[in-house]
């Protein structure tokens, strides 16, 4: 830890828990003893220590009103804040954060995770630094959730197979992702603060996350939660409890599928030809864009067959690129020059036939094929979208012979 000896006064009521955490990081730490509030505020009268490890459950002044005691003191408010307590509950967490303190563990804990904590705030620089430097080759995982022992539980069970990176908050993710790229992160829903929903949000409009793979880990199962789970971006979605033996399968899934997607999209030298499909209904294409391969066995496989296997089944023999907005078109256009466009009629029959227009006044796809995805319904349509310049159409539902088929014609023509 260096040779400066930081102070640290531990408040707690009960003297074996006191005297318990000073044993076990007094080679790290100076330390100094509080059973009360009101001796921790003794204590201050006669130096300001480094740091305060806090409880909340104690007779008199509770570990919430010391923290707005201290908060509210300009001698004070700028001593980093622990809480170190029993109580694990989303409730608390989110009560403890918002008074100000600097993190939360709870009860169980091991020595190593709570000196993680405790050097994160002395020393954020060089955590930031040996971060980087850990453990080269290893898969590194950033594993999200509000309840300590599951963070270390997690961690125990995986340790020797990935370097695991344990955070309790959505704060503490993005500060972690500053410094470190994760290959996978696993991720709670329920938290405080931020939930695990808005979490992968916040990670696919963000360029630099957007491709980490998402495994939600949670106490929710049920299908509203991972429909929702998928439809947000989340690569594959596990209830608890959960084998050790499933979570690795899952694991390594994700992360061979990541591989496999990388390569496919860094060679450009192939000469398959290429397509770009737009649909509405490929919102959910990053959740899924790993699962439709037949050893996938998540808990959604049936619905993301019926709703993507047609297009992926066109991946042997052309490259497919899939956009969810006819306005991420032209973006993408700006970047390639796909072969043929593939463009659901139905979602946007407005926004469709600007969409068809925008593309041929592009010099390069004047005769581009464009092949239109509708239905029955959409037919007293079609004839206008045909006179824009779409050059065929293909009812769903259709069978992927058919499709194939039909792409391969006019890609000849072409």
């Amino acid at each position: 830890m260096g040779s400066i000896r930081r102070k640290i006064v531990y408040v707690d009521d009960v003297n074996f828990s006191l005297v318990s955490v000073k044993n076990r990081l007094k080679e790290h730490y100076e330390f100094y003893l509080a059973q009360s509030v009101d001796r921790l505020f003794e204590i201050l009268e006669y130096f300001k220590p480094d740091l305060i490890l806090l409880d909340i459950n104690m007779p008199g002044m509770n570990g919430y009103e010391a923290i707005k005691k201290l908060k509210a003191d300009s001698r004070y408010a700028d001593i980093p804040v622990i809480f170190l307590t029993g109580r694990s509950d989303r409730e608390s967490v989110v009560e403890g954060i918002s008074l100000g303190a600097t993190d939360y563990v709870s009860r169980p804990f091991s020595d190593a995770v709570l000196i993680e904590r405790i050097e994160r705030v002395f020393n954020p620089e060089k955590h930031k630094e040996s971060l980087r430097i850990k453990s080269g080759n290893r898969p590194k995982i950033i594993h999200v959730d509000d309840v300590n022992y599951s963070l270390i539980s997690v961690k125990s069970r995986l340790k020797d197979r990935y370097e695991i990176y344990p955070v309790q908050t959505a704060a503490i993710l993005f500060k972690t992702l500053e410094y470190i790229k994760p290959d996978l992160i696993l991720l709670d829903i329920n938290m405080p603060l931020v939930d695990g929903y808005e979490i992968l949000e916040k990670l696919k409009v963000d360029e630099r996350y957007a491709d980490i793979p998402v495994i939600f880990l949670t106490g929710k199962d049920n299908r509203e939660s991972m429909v929702k789970g998928f439809s947000l971006g989340a690569s594959d979605y596990m209830s608890k409890p959960f084998s050790d033996s499933e979570l690795i399968k899952r694991i390594e899934y994700q992360l061979n599928s990541r591989k496999n997607e990388h390569s496919l999209q860094n060679d450009e030298s192939s000469d398959k030809p290429s397509i770009l499909a737009v649909d509405g209904d490929f919102g959910m294409l990053n959740a899924v864009s790993h699962a439709l391969r037949d050893e996938y066995d998540g808990p959604l496989k049936e619905i993301i067959q019926k709703k993507f296997l047609l297009f992926y089944a066109l991946r042997d023999k052309y490259k497919v690129y899939m956009l969810s907005k006819p306005d991420e078109v032209k973006d993408f256009l700006k970047q390639k020059t796909p072969n043929l466009f593939l463009l659901e009629y139905k979602a946007f029959i407005s926004d469709e036939l600007d969409l068809i227009s925008m593309i041929r006044e592009l010099p390069e796809h004047k005769e581009t094929p464009i092949i239109l995805l509708t239905s029955e319904s959409s037919l007293n349509h079609l004839s206008l979208a045909i006179n824009l310049g779409a050059c065929d159409f293909i009812l769903k539902p259709f069978k992927p012979k058919e499709l194939r088929e039909k792409i391969a014609k006019h890609i000849r023509a072409f």
